[in-house]
């Protein structure tokens, strides 16, 4: 890239809310921004295979990229300690991760007024995560995330959303992040309880004994959780510590979405943080089911996760 020449990169869901991307797609190339040149949009599809960082790093100034958590947490897990910096237009369910940058607030529909305010904002680490899930009778399996993984019935819940969704059982498209947490909430209706199989967890080489029963197992790098919730008031981006946070109830989920003020104690559930972490699964033979960023990945029948930061990216962040 020609030192003087500044370039944005755009990459695209266009599926995100409701097929909002799509819409932004044709708007990005004819923005006027001060100090930008050039605006290249790309589409994040199977056809469309992402660059490669020493591709990007020399042809563009900074990255946008337009989709849910989801898309963030597959573009970004890609860019491993890049010296390119990312901006999040928020466009999904919960959007967790722009909540927590400051971002979902800024975004008014307006990609005018929110690009000239990113361009503006401070650039601050993200720190990436890896959770490496270990079984005796398969092979070892890895995923990476910005948000958190969790264990149990939430992520029973995103499984039962995306078959809903894709049965067309309600319009989520057409009223978009809202319509898709009203099925969120109906999906939430029609599964039956689940209850975690018995684990332990070694946060940092300490043993920590689980003596109740829980219904999800919530590993955050964030405060922020499925859009209105919140697991803690400890999360940082940028530190190299995670939080560990065990729902046990219900009630545990009803406390997350309610008001700070409303919250006694504000501690919401056990929060433990760690740089190193290992849960360990103490029946087998129970399946755990796991989201990663709010993506349903499967049941995993194994012996333990063990979770650890793996390097970061570099973000736009409003302080405010």
């Amino acid at each position: 890239m020609n030192s003087s020449e500044k370039r944005l990169l755009c990459l695209v869901n266009s599926r995100s809310g409701g097929n909002k991307g799509a819409e932004i797609a044709k708007l990005l190339p004819g923005l006027k921004l001060s100090g930008i040149d050039e605006i290249e949009v790309k589409f994040l599809d199977e056809s469309s295979p992402l660059p490669l960082a020493q591709e990007v790093e020399s042809k563009y100034s900074h990255v946008l990229v337009a989709g849910g958590d989801g898309t963030f947490s597959s573009v970004l897990g890609n860019y491993l300690n890049s010296k390119i910096d990312f901006i999040l237009l928020p466009l999904g369910t919960g959007n967790d991760l722009a909540r927590e940058l400051g971002l979902k607030k800024i975004w008014r529909n307006n990609l005018q007024a929110f690009l000239v305010h990113c361009l503006n904002l401070p650039v601050e680490t993200l720190q990436i995560w890896q959770a490496n899930l270990l079984s005796e009778n398969s092979e070892p399996k890895a995923f990476r995330f910005l948000n958190y993984i969790s264990f149990g019935w939430d992520g029973l819940i995103v499984q039962r959303f995306e078959e809903l969704r894709r049965k067309g059982i309600f319009p989520s498209g057409k009223f978009g992040p809202w319509g898709n947490r009203s099925l969120y909430a109906l999906a939430a209706l029609k599964y039956p309880y689940y209850q975690l199989p018995s684990l332990s967890i070694e946060a940092d080489s300490k043993l920590i004994e689980l003596n109740a029963s829980l219904r999800s197992l919530i590993i955050s790098n964030i405060c922020s959780v499925m859009g209105l919730g919140m697991t803690n008031l400890k999360g940082n981006i940028s530190d190299d510590q995670i939080e560990i946070c065990e729902v046990r109830n219900v009630f545990d989920y009803v406390k997350m979405i309610l008001p700070a003020k409303l919250r006694s104690p504000r501690k919401l559930c056990s929060v433990v943080q760690a740089k190193d972490i290992v849960v360990k699964f103490n029946n087998q033979n129970i399946p755990a089911p796991i989201q990663v960023d709010g993506e349903f990945i499967g049941l995993f029948q194994g012996s333990s996760a063990e979770i650890r930061s793996i390097g970061t990216v570099l973000v736009r962040r409003s302080k405010s």
